[in-house]
């Protein structure tokens, strides 16, 4: 059984905070200094980490985390609203089926790379569908829509890949 979040220990409390922070400021640089066009996510690493690492009782704080850093980045309102979802969502289910197959961070196995690399092809769905949700809610007639899944899909690829095994064995 989850303890409730008032019930986090000092020393969850203290992942919390480094986890807010660093998803944050990753996310409110990330969209001030990567090219839009490059859709690069690095923030979603950051919470995939987290969640692994620290535990999935951390959820609140990567949906938190994700809500400020796209309210105060001036997206809609409605995709402020879906973004945080699916980020956490997609964290969730990753840092779940990573533990959930015993995943060993230093990736020492190729078992653990093959893996890994099957578990980013699944969750890497999560995000981009959320995306497109909030974008086609925002302007269901005039806008893109799902027309940029494909993008958004092989770059939450790129940036869980890339820098996914970076920080779980940093």
């Amino acid at each position: 059984a989850t303890r409730p979040i008032a019930a986090y220990s000092m020393h969850e409390w203290r992942i919390a905070a480094i986890l807010f922070a660093s998803y944050f400021a990753t996310f409110g640089l990330g969209s001030r200094l990567i090219p839009p066009s490059a859709m690069l996510y690095p923030s979603a690493a950051i919470a995939l980490t987290a969640l692994f690492f620290g535990g999935l009782r951390l959820w609140p704080v990567v949906y938190l985390a994700a809500l400020a850093g796209s309210v105060l980045g001036g997206f809609s309102t409605s995709f402020s609203i879906i973004f945080p979802i699916g980020e956490t969502l997609q964290a969730v289910a990753a840092a779940f089926l990573l533990r959930d197959l015993r995943l060993d961070p230093l990736f020492r196995r190729y078992h653990d790379t093959f893996l890994f690399i099957a578990a980013v092809l699944i969750v890497s769905v999560i995000m981009p569908t959320f995306a497109s949700i909030g974008n086609w809610i925002s302007t269901p007639f005039y806008g893109k829509g799902f027309s940029g899944w494909e993008h958004a899909y092989v770059a939450t690829i790129s940036a869980l890949l890339l820098l996914g095994p970076f920080f779980l064995r940093w």
